[in-house]
């Protein structure tokens, strides 16, 4: 498939461009541990436009050789994803292992353990942000990350604020097990930009058929300027949130992964679409690797 695969996404795109906006994007892929001919099919996609990616890495089993494929210069960090990925999750309830399920003691020592693990194995990649898995964290614990050195939270289809920036369009559909379909994807990035011409960001998935948008015609950017200058910690501008597209390398299908070329194609090399480098976007730096005796 081509960028002309995602033909309500490309008229959003030249109603934005028409009016002046900068949409921003960012792209998260979960559950890395080490060296696959997956990651370096995904790291090929990325290298081809080079944009910033992060890499959600599950730090339980984490190995060295994640960074073979990667050049100092690639634009790529590393993020913590929870512990070993395992449901802790009563029977019935849905999957989290972060769901203040457990006592917050045992899941706090569970992140600072990862913590270390990647900052000794990863120098200079890994960004203090915290990815529970499946994208679901309780309350308690989430207000409780920065006790283990790990301000950033990124989940899924919530508004961004300081360091905490989320995902937004999953190129998987899991009820399924497969790719998206290409008309599905279309729609749902689609909405996602009618959102920020509207001024409606950080809608959800659930609600994102309410938006206002006519299929079949670009929104109509309100005739005015987005007011407030320029965030502090991101860079971006005040009332623009960044659209982040969520990837999983390890189940992609073959559709998945032509969509996400086709996707990367569409977005990367337009005027008006930026790609925030991850540390200003998160407003966070990498942590160093910890010295002898530190």
């Amino acid at each position: 498939m081509s960028p002309a695969d995602f033909p309500l996404a490309r008229r959003q795109l030249d109603a934005s461009d028409a009016a002046g906006v900068e949409l921003a994007f960012w792209w998260r892929d979960d559950d890395a541990r080490g060296a696959t001919p997956e990651l370096a099919r995904l790291l090929a996609q990325r290298r081809e436009t080079g944009v910033p990616l992060a890499l959600a890495v599950i730090p339980d089993g984490a190995r060295p050789d994640l960074l073979d494929g990667m050049t100092p210069d690639d634009d790529i960090r590393l993020f913590l994803h929870g512990w070993n990925h395992a449901n802790h999750a009563p029977a019935g309830e849905k999957r989290a292992e972060f769901g203040d399920h457990r006592p917050a003691a045992a899941m706090l020592e569970e992140v600072r353990q990862g913590h270390g693990r990647l900052a000794a194995l990863f120098d200079g990649r890994f960004l203090p942000v915290f990815v529970p898995p499946w994208n679901r964290i309780g309350p308690d614990i989430a207000a409780r990350l920065g006790d283990a050195g790990l301000p950033g939270l990124s989940i899924f289809a919530r508004p961004a604020s300081r360091h905490r920036v989320h995902t937004h369009l999953d190129l998987m559909d899991w009820r399924a097990g497969r790719a998206q379909d290409a008309a599905t994807l279309d729609r749902l990035l689609a909405a996602q930009i009618a959102a920020r011409l509207t001024g409606e960001e950080g809608i959800s998935k659930s609600n994102l058929s309410a938006t206002r948008m006519r299929p079949d015609t670009p929104t109509e950017a309100p005739a005015r300027t987005l007011a407030g200058g320029t965030d502090p910690v991101s860079g971006l501008p005040l009332g623009t949130q960044p659209i982040g597209l969520l990837t999983h390398h390890l189940q992609h299908d073959a559709a998945a992964w032509e969509r996400l070329a086709a996707l990367l194609t569409l977005l990367a090399p337009r005027r008006g679409v930026v790609w925030p480098k991850l540390p200003d976007l998160f407003g966070l730096q990498p942590v160093p690797r910890p010295t002898l005796g530190g």
